[in-house]
Parts: C-alpha cells; sequence; structure tokens
C-alpha cells in the first residue's frame, strides 16, 4: 500500500486491531472530551505525518447534513490543517420547476431543494473554519448514469437502487476521479457510516452502528477508489455523531435526515413517489390478476409496485400482494397473504457483480458467506455461492427463505462483516424446480 496513504488510515476510528480498545476508550470519555480532542491525539498516531511533513488535501464530499458534517470536524480533530480540508457540495438534480401537478398533501418536493442544503453546508464551513465550500454540478451525469438506467429497469418491471448507482458512478466515480485527476495526491473523505481495514489488502467493513451500516450502498464502489478515501464515521454511533453535532452547536445538528431520492420528503407517504415517477414513465394499464388468471383489477404500470408489496384492490376486501409481475403480458400476479409461499425465493441469480476482492474465485465452498437484499436487515442471510461464468460476474446463490426478492434490487455478500461486493439481482426462484422450469 502507498506509504503516505498509510498515514491517513484511521487505525482508531475505521478499524483495526485496536478498535476493541479504542471503542471501550470512547464510551468512557464525555462527550465533551470527544469534541475538544483526546481520541483525535490518538488517532494523531496516523496522521503525524501528513500534518508535519506533506499534508494531502482531502475533500470531503459534504451535502449539509450532520453526517458529513462531523466527519468534516473529526478530520480537523485528527490534527490535520484546516487549510488541507476542501468541502465539495456536489448538486445532483437539475430539475427546478416541477412540471407535474402533484397532490397537495403529497409531499413531494417541486425541485430539489439543494440550496437549502447548500446555505446549511456554507454555515457549517464557517464554523469549523474550513472552506468555503465548492460547488461540483454532476446533474448530467447524475441522469445519464443513474437516473437513466433506473428508469429502464422500472419501465421493465424492475426494483432498482438509485444510491448504489450513484455512489458508484457519481460520488466514487466521476467525483472522486476528477478529484485525484485534478489533485493527484488528495483523499477523499465522506460521512458514510462504513469502514476499510487492511489486513493487508483493502476490505470494505460493516459499521459498528448496525442499524446504520451503508456499507450496502458502497458495495459496488471500485476499490482503487476506496483505497484513497476517509470514512471518519465508522466506529460511531448515530446518537454518538448527532450529540458531537449538538456539543459544536452546529446549525444542522438536528437536522433531519435525508431518506431515498433527495427530490422526495424524507416523510413522504407511502405510494406518493408513483406521481414522480409518473413524469417519467408513461401509464402502461394492465390487468391484475390471481394464480389462476383470473381478473381482479387494473394497475397503471408495472413500476407502481414491487414483489412483496400489498396491491390494492377497490373490489377485494382481501389485503393482497405483488408475487410475480407478467412483462410480457403486461399483467401482475397477487397472492391473499404476506406470508404466501409464492413471496419466497431460496434461489437468487445475479448480473454484473462486482467483486471487492479481486480474489474472488476463493469463496466459492467458503463457510461463513451470507447475502444481503435490502438494508434495514441487520444479519446478512447465510447462502452458498457458485459462479456462473470464469469471470465471477454473474453469480448463483442460495439461502433460506428470503421475502420480496425482486429483479433490479442489489444483492450483496459478506463474510462475517467483510462487504465481498454486490450485484443486481436477474432472477429469483422459490425452488429448484421454478429454476429447472424457467430453463425449459
Amino acid at each position: 500500500m502507498d506509504p503516505l496513504l498509510e498515514q491517513f488510515i484511521f487505525s482508531w476510528w475505521i478499524g483495526g486491531p485496536m478498535e476493541s480498545a479504542r471503542k471501550t476508550f470512547i464510551r468512557r470519555l464525555p462527550m465533551a472530551k470527544l469534541i475538544r480532542g483526546e481520541p483525535a491525539r490518538i488517532a494523531h498516531r496516523s496522521f503525524s505525518m501528513s500534518s508535519t511533513q506533506n499534508p494531502r488535501n482531502i475533500y470531503v464530499a459534504m451535502s449539509g447534513g450532520v453526517d458529513s458534517s462531523v466527519a468534516a470536524h473529526l478530520l480537523l480533530n485528527s490534527g490535520h490543517p484546516a487549510s488541507k480540508i476542501k468541502p465539495i457540495f456536489v448538486r445532483s438534480w437539475a430539475n427546478e420547476e416541477a412540471t407535474v401537478d402533484y397532490p397537495p398533501d403529497s409531499r413531494i418536493k417541486t425541485n430539489c431543494q439543494w440550496r437549502k442544503d447548500w446555505n446549511d453546508l456554507v454555515q457549517v464551513c464557517r464554523q469549523l473554519k474550513i472552506g468555503p465550500p465548492q460547488l461540483i454540478d454532476l446533474s448530467k451525469e447524475y441522469w445519464n448514469r443513474v437516473w437513466e438506467p433506473c428508469l429502464e429497469v422500472w419501465r421493465n418491471g424492475g426494483t432498482p437502487n438509485t444510491d448504489v448507482l450513484c455512489n458508484r458512478y457519481i460520488k466514487f466515480g466521476v467525483l472522486a476521479r476528477r478529484m485525484f485527476q485534478d489533485d493527484p495526491d488528495s483523499l477523499l473523505a465522506t460521512g458514510h457510516y462504513a469502514r476499510l481495514e487492511y489486513q493487508p489488502r483493502l476490505q470494505l467493513m460493516s459499521a459498528v452502528d448496525k442499524r446504520k451500516d451503508q456499507s450496502y450502498y458502497l458495495s459496488t464502489t471500485s476499490p482503487d477508489i476506496l483505497r484513497r478515501t476517509i470514512f471518519p464515521l465508522g466506529t460511531l454511533t448515530k446518537i454518538e455523531v448527532r450529540d458531537i453535532a449538538q456539543q459544536l452547536g452546529l446549525v444542522n445538528a438536528r437536522k433531519k435526515e435525508s431518506v431515498g431520492v433527495c427530490f422526495v420528503e424524507p416523510s413522504i407517504r407511502k405510494g406518493q413517489f408513483n406521481h414522480f415517477l409518473a413524469e417519467h414513465l408513461h401509464e402502461s394499464p394492465g390487468d391484475i390478476v390471481n394464480k389462476n388468471g383470473i381478473k381482479l383489477g387494473t394497475h397503471q404500470g408495472l413500476w407502481n409496485y414491487t414483489i412483496g408489496q400489498r396491491c390494492r384492490i377497490p373490489s377485494q376486501s382481501t389485503k393482497m400482494f405483488v408475487a410475480r409481475k407478467d412483462i410480457q403480458k403486461n399483467k401482475i400476479v397477487v397472492v391473499p397473504s404476506h406470508n404466501h409461499a409464492d413471496l419466497y425465493s431460496t434461489i437468487i441469480h445475479c448480473q454484473d457483480f462486482h467483486w471487492i476482492n479481486p480474489d474472488f474465485n476463493s469463496q466459492v465452498g467458503r463457510k461463513g458467506i451470507a447475502a444481503k437484499i435490502r438494508t434495514g436487515t441487520i444479519d446478512p442471510i447465510p447462502c452458498t455461492l457458485e459462479f456462473l461464468n470464469p469471470e465471477g460476474s454473474d453469480i448463483r446463490v442460495e439461502l433460506d427463505n428470503e421475502h420480496g426478492v425482486a429483479s433490479g434490487q442489489i444483492l450483496v455478500l459478506h463474510r462475517e462483516e467483510e462487504v465481498l461486493g454486490g450485484g443486481v439481482i436477474r432472477l429469483a426462484f422459490r425452488d429448484k424446480c421454478h429454476e429447472e422450469e424457467s430453463t425449459l
């Protein structure tokens, strides 16, 4: 590993052999001491070369939210010069005026309110005595690399993950490469809850705070970019981060978290996102049928539903749930129970699987491999792994019953706390019989 970069690895902040002792030490410190810098003096062991001999620029991707603000503070607190901390703000959505008349109570923003976030960031940078922040407009890149591909997946009945694509192609793609091209010795820092370790190869690890862990969203990120990235929040909990922000008096200390796509309110009611998608996807009415093919109702587009979701049908008093989408016939098949067998899968095929560990062949047959197909599930599900091509980009996973597996979702493989990689779900089967039938 690059010896200069090694000076920037937070051995006490993002893992390593001393992590257990560090966490115990942190827990025993009053929050005021954490802010003043006692733990930072320990982290300073890894930062000493950069702060006294040849400090690198660290570009901090900041959203105006509390997490990235505290991440910038921790970099300062580690002893890194304020002049070498470069806050950057990415604008990813350029549509200033909405063209759809949303219901008054829908909570859809008429545009991505990036100006409010920008103003919050400007104030935070003044409080931290860094900056001023640099605004980088990547809305065109976001549209081409994230939004249009996701629209195509929705159009074809799948369930894409915009956050995973945004991290891969925008934050840790276009943005990072632009920073590193303009400033070859620089590093990137973000407010993600994740950890990086080197034992001796690079390992992406889940965060200490399992409920806030964001390693799932980083599972398809380039290892070359991760090697030049710092995650200062990896060993802190959200409560600790919020406490630090409040003790520092940051203007965004009580700011609500941004959940999901930036141009939709975090508190959006279930189903209202469809009003936004309707601006980009034309309605395509089709039948809603039961397993016997009997028509129960009509849908306005396959993209309105995902597998396992409740499907409200006015003519039905029984709750119905989406079990399958027939793309060719534009039909949705529903079943009458949330625990219906057709809503579960035991075999999943993935494509475009991205391995963070280059020695992916060694994972076949290994015990301890587990899969995660969505965030919010704290523990990955034990599974077995099989390669469907020599490159390892197409894989087959067998696991215990998993509810609501949909094409387009991201499947992430773990070994204990290490994230091995992630890929796009192409097919999911209830059992081997259904898998064999699909190949006939």
